[in-house]
């Protein structure tokens, strides 16, 4: 019903038919990422964006895809991981509300970035070194506060320190790249894990998103 409305009454007159080629979208994707590359290679603020963020989705994957083998645990429960998705949700919703606040007190925008992405790190890789599972658990929840935090403060500094016109072909080549970190990080933790174990693989990623956080915060504006 709602479709039909808004069929009905919404006039999008801006909009105009055109025939959809395959290879003027090829084009129109080639130009976008031709055009980011240029603007990253002068300008240190999108260099830092683009590699924080990249960093994180290849980090991430470990326990994105792992967490319900690791708590699920031997004859454990499915139920549990039900409420498990709860708390990461939860959590991941605090982190959020409470980031204006955190920026606030923190009171620069890069470093608040680096601090948030900083926790995410030493969050992963403490819930993969403690053998016991509810301490591992617990750290691994916490650590979605820090993930709910890096969102918003994430979109602050791209929205105060990328002009406009240039934003939206950022957010373009930002989407290819994340995807293309999150494949890099879905095939690592997954070769990985299966080779050593789920616990050493989320110590490596969050080892490896601590020291490239680090490493890049030499890199990027303060606001």
């Amino acid at each position: 019903m709602n479709g039909v409305l808004a069929l009905l009454l919404m006039k999008e007159e801006y909009f105009k038919k055109s025939r959809y080629s395959i290879t003027e979208k090829v084009c129109e994707l080639k130009g976008t990422v031709k055009r980011s590359i240029v603007y990253a290679s002068s300008n240190k603020v999108v260099r830092f964006i683009l590699g924080l963020t990249a960093l994180q989705y290849i980090a991430i994957q470990a326990p994105n895809m792992q967490w319900q083998p690791l708590y699920l645990g031997p004859g454990g429960k499915h139920v549990t991981l039900g409420w498990i998705w709860v708390g990461i949700a939860a959590l991941s919703a605090l982190g959020g509300m409470v980031s204006g606040r955190f920026l606030t007190k923190v009171g620069d925008e890069k470093r608040a970035l680096v601090t948030a992405q900083a926790a995410i790190g030493c969050g992963i890789a403490l819930a993969g070194a403690f053998r016991l599972i509810p301490v591992s658990l617990l750290i691994f929840l916490l650590h979605e506060v820090a993930r709910g935090l890096f969102k918003p403060l994430h979109d602050v500094y791209l929205n105060d320190n990328i002009p406009s016109k240039e934003r939206a072909t950022i957010i373009s080549c930002g989407s290819i790249l994340y995807h293309l970190a999150g494949i890099i990080g879905l095939v690592g933790s997954g070769y990985l894990a299966v080779r050593t174990s789920i616990g050493l693989t989320w110590v490596v990623s969050g080892t490896v998103l601590l020291a490239g956080t680090l490493i890049l915060a030499k890199n990027g504006k303060k606001h």
